[in-house]
């Protein structure tokens, strides 16, 4: 495993590529503007890139993509409500996969960095998906979020994880 401080840009606090794996993990400081550094910001960090990045062959599996399933109403089928259960047990596999995948992540990327002297760091005890994690207006941001404030630098941070790309 690798941790890289150094060859970064300003808004980016590590980044930390798993050992054999394609997997990075970058943690960006939350915005700019002072105030988003004090205690009355968001007391938890989130978690973005997850499930395309951890899981992607559940992603790949996603039903009725092509399909939109009504809200439940009067207008909506007994069809409508099987895809909509069917919808609702991949989504839930799918999440509780990535929770999975995203400790064992967690659990490497905080032993290196704590390893090369670069702060101490628990494992949340709760990891919650959120549709709405980024932006809570509209579910541009899904991820998930942590009962957990990570600082880096005295900053707040989220965690971004990818693929990398050769």
């Amino acid at each position: 495993m690798s941790v890289n401080i150094m060859a970064v840009p300003s808004h980016v606090a590590f980044e930390v590529q798993l050992p054999d794996t394609d997997i990075v993990v970058r943690a960006l400081y939350r915005g700019t503007r002072a105030e988003t550094y004090t205690a009355e910001g968001r007391k938890t960090s989130r978690v973005y890139g997850v499930l395309e990045s951890l899981v992607p062959e559940l992603m790949a599996l996603e039903p009725f993509t092509d399909t939109v399933i009504p809200v439940s109403g009067p207008d909506r089928s007994a069809d409508d409500n099987v895809r909509a259960a069917m919808w609702n047990a991949w989504r839930r596999e799918t999440v509780g996969a990535g929770r999975h995948q995203l400790r064992l992540v967690l659990r490497d990327v905080f032993a290196e960095l704590i390893a090369a002297g670069l702060g101490e760091y628990i494992l949340p005890e709760k990891i919650n998906f959120n549709q709405k994690a980024g932006c809570t207006l509209c579910p541009c941001s899904p991820g998930f979020v942590l009962d957990v404030r990570y600082m880096f630098d005295h900053r707040p941070i989220d965690l971004f994880v990818s693929i990398a790309t050769a």
